[in-house]
């Protein structure tokens, strides 16, 4: 375990972190390449320097790209082909928002509004399924997403602004019929 960890660190050393960032967010469009990098991510995110490096490198924008993507699709076809790239996205995102810089990205109201749609979605709102049992996935997908809005939260400044565009989004999602 000490090996793998100081191979991870020589390789987050190198500058990993912003070659991956820039890969994933040069590749928006293929899903495989984009799962590729967001587990790259990931794996290098217990580093509070590669963090770090991640946010200012625009990690936090490329997540919220893939949330926005997948709130416009429908509910039929996340369920198919997106939900490892969902999951290894929220996943990020819980992460990420650890770090103070992040957090701006996730109160904005598109980012507000991404992030509750992915979670109605999945928690069948959205898909009008009353899930009485979730899947393990669904669960995952839920939790990572209800950590970020936790770590938002914890930022005075986080919150107001998250408070903000819940109700902005709550209010045009009622003019919007199959919107938050």
């Amino acid at each position: 375990e000490e090996l793998a960890r100081f191979a991870m660190q020589h390789v987050i050393d190198d500058g990993a972190v912003a070659a991956v960032v820039l890969a994933a967010r040069t590749h928006k469009r293929s899903p495989a390449l984009l799962l590729s990098s967001l587990d790259a991510l990931c794996n290098m995110a217990d580093d509070q320097d590669a963090l770090s490096t991640m946010v200012t490198e625009g990690a936090t924008a490329c997540v919220m790209d893939v949330l926005s993507n997948v709130s416009e699709t429908s509910a039929e076809l996340i369920q198919s082909s997106e939900v490892e790239l969902l999951q290894r996205a929220l996943q990020l995102l819980a992460v990420l928002t650890e770090c103070r810089a992040a957090v701006p990205m996730l109160t904005t109201i598109a980012g507000t509004r991404s992030l509750l749609t992915t979670m109605a979605i999945h928690s069948g709102i959205i898909s009008g399924g009353a899930h009485a049992h979730f899947s393990e996935d669904t669960m995952e997908l839920l939790l990572c997403a209800a950590v970020a809005l936790e770590n938002a939260a914890f930022d005075p400044q986080g919150v107001q602004e998250l408070q903000e565009a819940i109700v902005a989004v709550t209010v045009s999602g009622s003019s919007n019929e199959g919107s938050c």
